[in-house]
């Protein structure tokens, strides 16, 4: 099956890439059949067509917000100084991609890391998942001709972290060992979660009487691709749904400006507010066993109501 379905590049480096709204990359112009063909990781121009899901669900509130507010969607076009390619070098359908896109930003450069898959031969890419990485993605244990050796899927390591941080905020047992090592992504974001439920009024200076929080794991595969020297690299995404209560006798203000609760929610008084979001790790699983590392964040609020 792996010589039907090998992702051709001369084809796919004539299409342009294109990224979804939510990374604020600027498109290129550019087209081709690539319904038979999938990456190269020598092209990096190998990204046609890109629709967005679940990703789509953070874009549509992106542009909701921006036509409630009148304000644009992209503050200024900003091209890739560079684009990495990574496709496997064992393919069945769907086929994983891996994209990062080297964007200039206000701290310096952004490594936009982008998971990408091709469910058919006739399909488009379909954006998946995306993440800030804090550093320029590892090296990766490739083939002779560039394609990454992949491992075994991680399809439990998002349930894990679920799991680990619906415990660790609600105060109950979380599993062990841990899906992840300690960080400012994974511990660090349990424990401000567990302080704001553990102390609402004194987190939202008296507006709120308590906080309901919840993570459900996303349904994404957690495609790993190999890393040299052992390990691999994947995204995994999980939901959040934090509903707010006012303390008694009051209500929950959206200002005109909506900068109180998401530029999506109108201005008014409210009984209580529900953010709905998604959450993206970029994940670095060591070889042997160990807890992963988080190396990465993504996501963002799809709904507010």
């Amino acid at each position: 099956m792996e010589g039907m379905v090998r992702l051709n590049a001369t084809r796919m480096a004539r299409l342009a890439a294109v990224v979804p709204l939510v990374l604020l990359v600027a498109a290129c112009g550019g087209g081709g059949d690539d319904s038979q063909q999938p990456a190269n990781a020598q092209h990096p121009a190998a990204l046609g067509h890109v629709d967005a899901a679940p990703l789509g669900l953070v874009e549509l509130e992106t542009v909701r917000a921006a036509l409630s507010t009148g304000q644009g969607i992209l503050s200024g076009a900003r091209q890739p100084a560079a684009v990495r390619v990574h496709v496997p070098a064992a393919q069945s359908w769907p086929v994983p991609v891996l994209a990062v896109y080297d964007v200039a930003a206000s701290s310096g450069t952004a490594h936009l890391a982008v998971l990408l898959d091709k469910p058919n031969p006739s399909a488009q890419l379909v954006a998946t998942e995306s993440a800030v990485l804090d550093a320029p993605e590892p090296a990766f244990d490739t083939d002779a001709a560039g394609y990454v050796r992949m491992g075994a899927p991680a399809s439990g390591l998002a349930a894990a972290y679920v799991q680990f941080m619906q415990a660790t905020v609600h105060g109950t047992p979380a599993p062990s060992p841990a899906p992840f090592a300690p960080g400012k992504l994974t511990s660090e974001a349990a424990a401000q979660d567990a302080a704001l439920l553990s102390d609402p009024v004194g987190h939202s200076k008296g507006v709120l009487s308590s906080v309901d929080l919840d993570f459900a794991a996303g349904a994404a595969s957690a495609p790993v691709f190999g890393l040299a020297g052992g390990g691999g690299f994947t995204l995994v995404a999980a939901r959040r749904v934090e509903t707010l209560h006012p303390a008694q006798g009051r209500a929950l203000l959206q200002d005109a400006q909506r900068r109180n609760y998401g530029a999506d929610l109108a201005p008014g008084q409210y009984a209580q507010i529900t953010v709905q979001s998604l959450m993206v790790l970029a994940a670095r699983i060591p070889a042997g066993g160990a807890p992963a590392e988080a190396v990465g964040s993504g996501g963002g609020v799809y709904q507010e109501g």
